[in-house]
Parts: structure tokens; C-alpha cells; sequence
């Protein structure tokens, strides 16, 4: 080692678009479809719908996707590769053909997010020809007595384009974007929109928004926001908003504590349109879910609501809940209670009564690291690993078992020669019940397992010859037992 510094900067590109070669993965769903969400006629329709996707990692810069819909009345089927281009980004090409009850249709579509530099540029064009349809328009309810289904998007170009300011992004960051989307029935809609962000007074944010809209319902929109923070834990914000020929302004301010497991998340707006609002909610995070609770007040509209969101799963020999997993978990097996869990050496809770605990918050198809403290474990446990790295796949839980014996039936055996002395450290130690070979340390101690009521170790010596040494044994959990002066002759 010479003690000198090397830097590389090398370009790479990291995508969850993409995945590493030979990997697949799938998702499939069955269920009714809800209709008049929001609305007084909210329900369950009478038929069944299914939808699966699989996705698989032909190389590490292209993969493969496919994806089907159906129902009594859909049959719709496509294919689709996102491609990995150098280091600027990603691209993709989806294609897909249906058949239902409105007749038969096919989709093209093309996408890509690329960075030049601080440059970054997005955009997407897609095309339907015929009557292309999928579970949301096969099951979609006409808009009125006399439009039928003329909401059905027909083509879609969209572009984006984001560039941070001055150094380091001092400057702020400007945006500008464009949309045009034609459906059945409507006239043409077209958006154009600049937005421009940036920090002042150290902490606040201000943000500065204009939006044209060219359509069935033409306006321009413009928009101002700021966010203060007061401290690190509470804040408060302000927006002014003009569309639709009239203003709207909202306050609002806000608390996080710094545990979310030991305090709550608040939030209280007021809004002043073509009526003055007030709403407010308070959230918190236990160990095995979230509740939320909300109220609302506008004009002569009043409303309370309460929310509880968490998830259940039984998986691993065991049934666990928890917060909302939204990629993968692990169910570690410590076969103990109380033993401390560690993900990336950050503890992440201790096992229960079972031994067993759930831990969400894993990185799909990316190693990850778990590991138990071995300080918290019993006196007598076995211990054949304290750590271990899996790769799970999306939305997928792995069971990690260490296999630990927390009654190893295992003594400090204390082997001296007939003259009393140590036995020699290095020599080998044979269990004869169970033939196992356990190494003799210093002071003649023997950490031996797998013992019985009465037990024999027979000793080689250096000069070949064989001693045996006889003693008895009696359980005592939670602790190692020390059998002390036992001869080997």
C-alpha cells in the first residue's frame, strides 16, 4: 500500500425497469371489478376479471414482458422489452390485441427516460386502431345518457423535459412538459405547461407554475407555492392557484415525529374557494399496521373518517402482521425468543414467543444482509451462523432459518491427566455416543455436545496412545454446565 488516493467517475445507470439475466418474475390477479368509486352508486360488479404479468431478464440490458386480461366478455394479450441504452436510460416497445364485445383492437406504444448530463428528457407515444379495450373500458359505464363510452383514449404523445440551474442545482430546477390526448367522442386536448423550483432562506422551497390547456374546457392555470419549515419537525406551507377565471388560496401546516412508530403525523389545511374548508388528519405507525383518522369541513358538508391499513401474512411456519409490505420480506426463524434481528446491522425488532419475527422492507432482486446478535441469545445455544444474504423476488417473502438449538445438551468439560494436570491443548476429543470430534482447549476445557445421562470422550495423545474419560451429565437450561476435574486415563 503507497497511502495514495485514486478516484474514478464512472458512469452507470440504474433502472427498476430493468432485471439482471436469468431472473423472472410474475404477478397474477382475480377478482370483481368496483365501479362508481366515489360515487353513491359505489359497488362490486357481478363478473369475474383476471390479469397476469411475467416478466423475465433475457440479458442484463433487455427485458422481456407479456401481459394478458380477461373476462367473459376481454380477451386481451401483449408483449413488450425494455432496452437498456448505454448509460443515458432506458426505452421501451409494447404492443397488445383485444377482443371483447366493443370488437377487436390493437395498441402500440413507445417510451423512454434519458439523461444528458443534467439534462433529463422523457417522452411517450401510444396508438390504439379499432376498438382496443382492457378491463377498465370492458367494464367502464357510460359518462352520460347520450355519450356512451367516449372516454376512451385513442392516442397519447407526451414530453418532458427537466434541467437543474447553477451549480450543483443552486439555481433551481426548471421543467417544461406537453401532452396531447384524443379520445372517442372529444375534441382534442393539449397541455402545455413550465413549472420552476428552487430553495431560499436555507430551508424554504418556492415553486412557480403555468399551464395552458387547449380543449373541451380551455383555461390557464397558474400557480405559486412556498414551504417553510419551522423546525424539523413542523412546517408550514401556503399556494395561490388561478383557474377557471377565479383564485383559490390553501394553508396548511404539518408535524412528523422523529420516530413514526412513537408519535403521530398531523396535518391541518384550510382552503378558501367558492367555499371556505377546513380539513385536518392525524396518523400513526404501530408494529402491526397504521390508523389513520381524518375529518372534513366545506360549506355545509361535514365528514369523519378512519382508516386502518397494515397486512397480514402467514408464511414461514407462522402468521405475522404488520405494516403495508410493498416489496419483499423475510420471516427470520431464530428458534428463540427474544434474540435482537438485524438488516444491513440496523435492528430491526426481536423475535417472539416463537422465535420467529417478520421482517418487511427487503430489496427485491438485490442482496440483502440479515443477521442476529449473537449477545442476546441463550447461555446454551448453538450457534451455527449469525448472519446471511438472500435475494428475494418482488412482492416475495424467504424464509431465513439459522437453525439454532437452544438445548444443544452441551457442558465445559474439564479434562485433566491422572496426575491432575491439563490435558495438552490441539488434541482431539471423540464423543463416543454420537462419534462427534470436539478439540481440547486451554486448561483442558472441552465445550462438548450432544451429551447424555453418562458419557465417554476418548483422547488421542501426541505419542498415539488413547485415554478415556467417563463422566456424568445433568441438563440445566439456560446455562452451560461446568463439569470440572474429570480424568482421562
Amino acid at each position: 500500500m503507497t497511502g495514495r488516493e485514486t478516484r474514478l467517475d464512472l458512469p452507470f445507470l440504474v433502472s427498476s425497469d430493468l432485471m439482471r439475466k436469468g431472473l423472472v418474475d410474475f404477478a397474477v390477479a382475480l377478482g370483481r371489478p368496483r365501479l362508481g368509486i366515489g360515487t353513491e352508486s359505489d359497488r362490486y360488479s357481478a363478473g369475474l376479471v383476471g390479469a397476469a404479468t411475467l416478466r423475465f431478464g433475457l440479458t442484463n440490458a433487455v427485458t422481456l414482458a407479456a401481459h394478458v386480461e380477461g373476462s367473459a366478455n376481454l380477451q386481451m394479450g401483449g408483449l413488450g422489452a425494455t432496452f437498456r441504452i448505454g448509460t443515458l436510460g432506458t426505452a421501451s416497445l409494447n404492443m397488445a390485441h383485444s377482443r371483447s364485445d366493443l370488437g377487436t383492437g390493437t395498441l402500440a406504444e413507445a417510451q423512454a427516460g434519458l439523461s444528458f448530463g443534467k439534462l433529463r428528457v422523457s417522452g411517450r407515444v401510444m396508438r390504439t386502431q379499432g376498438a382496443f379495450s382492457d378491463i377498465a373500458r370492458a367494464t367502464a359505464e357510460p359518462l352520460g345518457p347520450d355519450t356512451g363510452l367516449s372516454g376512451a383514449l385513442v392516442s397519447l404523445d407526451q414530453l418532458s423535459v427537466s434541467l437543474p440551474l447553477g451549480k450543483g442545482g443552486g439555481g433551481g430546477t426548471t421543467s417544461l412538459f406537453y401532452a396531447d390526448a384524443r379520445r372517442l367522442g372529444a375534441r382534442p386536448d393539449s397541455s402545455l405547461g413550465v413549472s420552476y423550483t428552487r430553495q431560499i432562506f436555507e430551508a424554504s422551497t418556492l415553486s412557480l407554475t403555468l399551464l395552458a390547456v387547449e380543449g373541451d374546457n380551455s383555461d390557464v392555470v397558474a400557480g405559486l407555492g412556498l414551504y417553510v419549515p419551522l423546525s424539523k419537525r413542523i412546517a408550514v406551507g401556503a399556494s395561490f392557484e388561478h383557474r377557471d377565471g377565479a383564485w383559490r388560496h390553501s394553508l396548511s401546516a404539518s408535524g412528523h415525529p422523529e420516530d413514526p412508530s412513537a408519535g403521530w403525523d398531523w396535518r391541518v389545511q384550510a382552503t378558501r374557494d367558492t367555499d371556505t374548508g377546513l380539513q385536518a388528519s392525524a396518523r400513526r405507525q404501530f408494529g402491526y399496521g397504521t390508523v389513520e383518522f381524518g375529518t372534513r369541513v366545506s360549506g355545509a358538508e361535514r365528514s369523519v373518517g378512519l382508516r386502518l391499513e397494515g397486512s397480514l401474512v402467514a408464511s414461514g411456519g407462522g402468521i405475522f402482521t404488520t405494516n403495508r409490505i410493498d416489496d419483499a420480506f423475510a420471516v427470520v426463524d431464530v428458534g428463540a425468543p427474544g434474540v435482537d434481528v438485524l438488516f444491513e446491522n440496523r435492528s430491526v425488532g426481536t423475535t417472539g414467543r416463537s422465535g420467529k419475527l417478520l421482517v418487511p422492507g427487503l430489496r427485491s432482486y438485490d442482496t440483502n444482509s440479515l443477521a442476529i446478535d449473537p449477545g442476546t441469545l441463550p447461555l446454551d445455544a448453538d450457534v451455527p451462523s449469525t448472519n446471511a444474504t438472500i435475494r428475494p423476488a418482488h412482492r416475495s417473502g424467504v424464509k431465513v432459518d439459522f437453525a439454532i438449538s437452544t438445548n444443544p445438551a452441551s457442558a465445559m468439560v474439564e479434562l485433566v491427566t491422572p496426575q491432575g494436570e491439563p490435558m495438552p491443548v490441539g488434541l482431539n476429543a471423540v464423543l463416543t455416543g454420537t462419534g462427534e470430534t470436539f478439540l481440547v482447549g486451554y486448561d483442558g476445557i472441552v465445550y462438548a455436545m450432544g451429551l447424555e445421562m453418562q458419557n465417554e470422550l476418548v483422547v488421542r495423545n501426541t505419542d498415539g496412545s488413547d485415554c478415556s474419560a467417563l463422566f456424568a451429565y445433568v441438563d440445566e437450561p439456560g446455562t452451560i454446565s461446568q463439569i470440572d476435574d474429570v480424568v482421562c486415563q
